[in-house]
């Protein structure tokens, strides 16, 4: 299916993205995007995020029949995860607006952009890794992906349920730490179809050399 090999190059696309997150021109006191120590976030908010975790992942895989029978964790206090479904897949939650790896990326984007202090430069830089980095695509119950405005905000309780049926995106188990470009590459594949994807990633191993 052209959208799955899509949704699979992306996934390489994103690590490629990932390996270049550095600290320049960030606030001096911010580290790299995008992960914050699960120690330092609120309780309310992790749960959150956990809720969010496990309402996405079965739409991802296509329906909670499709869930492995131990796929579907999220340790409120570690923010630890797992999403795997039932044909051996981990799909690579981080490229999805409702999920622990995302939600993460807005939170430390939200401290970026507060330790700047108005700086307009350095608030470019945390604009550039959000928009770099923190996931933004939405799956529905019927297994329909779509990018989502961003929000600043990292709060959400994900999308719902989950149609029996569907495909699934294939990547690795996730943790807290991970991040991802991913929807950069799928946007520009949904908007402008293969060839412009080929050509992204193209441009991007010659700015990398």
């Amino acid at each position: 299916m052209l959208y799955t090999s899509l949704l699979a190059a992306a996934a390489a696309f994103s690590g490629l993205v990932s390996a270049q997150n550095d600290t320049t021109g960030l606030p001096s006191s911010i580290g790299p995007c995008c992960t914050v120590d699960a120690n330092t976030i609120p309780q309310a908010k992790k749960e959150s995020w956990c809720q969010a975790e496990t309402n996405t992942c079965p739409d991802v895989c296509g329906g909670q029949s499709q869930v492995a029978g131990d796929g579907l964790k999220c340790d409120p206090t570690t923010l630890a995860y797992t999403c795997k479904c039932k044909n051996g897949t981990s799909p690579d939650m981080s490229i999805y607006q409702q999920s622990v790896p995302a939600q993460m990326c807005l939170y430390w984007y939200e401290g970026c952009v507060n330790a700047t202090n108005q700086n307009k430069q350095e608030q470019l830089a945390c604009e550039s890794a959000r928009s770099s980095n923190c996931g933004n695509l939405t799956i529905d119950s019927s297994g329909q992906v779509s990018t989502t405005t961003r929000s600043s905000s990292a709060t959400g309780t994900g999308s719902s349920g989950g149609s029996s049926g569907g495909s699934s995106a294939a990547s690795s188990t996730g943790s807290a730490s991970q991040t991802s470009g991913a929807a950069v590459a799928l946007d520009i594949a949904r908007d402008y179809g293969t060839p412009m994807l080929g050509a992204g990633i193209l441009a991007l191993f010659g700015l990398a050399l």
